[in-house]
C-alpha cells in the first residue's frame, strides 16, 4: 500500500525570496489573502513551502509539469488537485513542510517536532492501549519525561492527525479512533479501512501517515 505513495520533505530555509514570491503570485487571490493574513514570517514561508512541495510532489507522481498542477480547496479548506489526478496531504512544523501523495487512495499526513508535552493530553484524548504504548505498563511517571516517551507521544498524535486529515472527522476523530501497537512498538491495527505508517527520517521530528484502503 505505502510502496506506491510518495513522501517528500522541504526545508523552508532552503528557499530563496524569489522562490517564495513566485509561488505566492501563482496562487489564487483567496489563497494569497489567507497567507497574507499570517503574521509570522516563518509561518508564511512554511505555508508557501507547502504550496511548492505539493506541486512538485504531485508532479513527480503524475508526470505533469509543476506549473500546471492546480490546487484548489473545498469549503473546509482541504486542498486537492483540481483535475483529481492524485490525492495528497501537506503539513508543516518547525523548519519543514511535508507532502504525501498517492494516485489512487485518499491520504493524510502530519508532522510534529519532538519536544515536551503535557501528559494530561494523552490521558484526555488517547485510549488506554495508546497510553500504555507511550508510558509503558507502569503508566505516567512524575519524573522527567524521556525523549523516547515524547517521541512515542508525538507518533500517536501525528497518526491521529493524519487520520483526521484523511477522514475529515475533526476533533471527534482523534478521540474515536484507536491504534494498537505490538510489544516491539510496531503499529498493529487501527480503524477499519485505513492503514498507518510512521516516518522518522527527519531527525528530531516524526511524521504520521494515514492512507485509505
Amino acid at each position: 500500500m505505502f510502496d506506491d505513495m510518495i513522501l517528500r520533505y522541504l526545508n523552508a530555509g532552503d528557499l530563496s525570496g524569489d522562490d517564495l514570491d513566485s509561488v505566492f503570485l501563482s496562487l489564487p487571490p483567496e489563497r494569497q489573502e489567507e497567507i497574507s493574513r499570517i503574521r509570522s514570517t516563518e509561518m508564511r514561508n512554511l505555508s508557501l513551502a507547502g504550496e511548492i512541495l505539493a506541486r512538485t510532489t504531485v508532479s513527480e507522481l503524475t508526470g505533469a509539469d509543476p506549473s500546471s498542477v492546480r490546487i484548489i480547496r473545498n469549503e473546509n479548506g482541504k486542498p486537492f488537485c483540481e483535475d483529481k489526478s492524485a490525492f495528497f496531504s501537506i503539513s508543516h512544523k518547525g523548519r519543514y513542510a511535508v507532502c504525501a501523495a498517492d494516485r489512487d487512495h485518499q491520504i493524510g499526513v502530519d508532522i510534529e517536532k519532538i519536544g515536551s508535552f503535557r501528559p494530561g493530553i494523552a490521558e484526555r484524548f488517547f485510549s488506554e492501549s495508546e497510553n500504555r504504548f507511550i508510558f509503558g505498563e507502569e503508566g505516567q511517571s512524575r519524573g522527567k519525561i524521556s525523549y523516547d516517551t515524547s517521541r512515542r507521544f508525538f507518533e500517536v498524535w501525528t497518526l491521529k492527525e493524519a487520520f483526521v486529515k484523511n477522514s475529515g472527522e475533526g476533533l471527534a476523530g482523534i478521540r474515536r479512533m484507536e491504534l494498537q501497537f505490538s510489544d516491539t512498538g510496531m503499529i498493529a491495527g487501527g480503524p477499519d479501512g485505513y492503514a498507518f505508517s510512521i516516518d522518522r527520517s527527519i531527525s528530531g521530528y516524526t511524521t504520521g501517515i494515514c492512507i485509505s484502503l
